[in-house]
């Protein structure tokens, strides 16, 4: 579907990247997307969001294979890749309860810009 169809290569270009954890040689059992910019569209983003702000997309694992440990993990490469990229901070949309807790459990707070958007950040500590 859409940014992950066989052929499109939006998270093969720079300050992108989509992290998939697999099991045995094959089973994708979830993904995590980073990119920069809060907005999906590098159109809809300024350049100041572009250069500072890295978004995550997709997060997802699996039903049978969440509460092992799999998001916590997806999620720590995703604030290294961010963190190793010079963004400031990682943020996020969700209107997931369950999603919420993890972030919150994972050190995001509620960004009180956005958070009539159910928008949560994560400084990132200065390099």
């Amino acid at each position: 579907d859409g940014d992950l169809a066989p052929g499109n290569d939006f998270w093969m270009q720079p300050r992108r990247v989509m992290f998939v954890a697999v099991r045995g040689e094959s089973e994708v059992v979830g993904c995590v997307g980073v990119k920069a910019g809060r907005s999906f569209s590098d159109a809809d983003n300024t350049e100041q969001s572009l250069r500072l702000e890295a978004s995550i997309w997709r997060m997802s694992v699996g039903k049978n294979m969440r509460r092992l440990g799999i998001g916590r993990l997806l999620m720590g490469e995703a604030v290294k890749f961010a963190a190793s990229n010079g963004f400031s901070h990682l943020c996020l949309i969700t209107a997931n309860p369950v999603a919420a807790e993890f972030y919150l459990n994972f050190g995001f707070v509620m960004d009180q810009e956005f958070e009539r958007y159910n928008s949560y950040v994560l400084p990132l500590a200065p390099r």
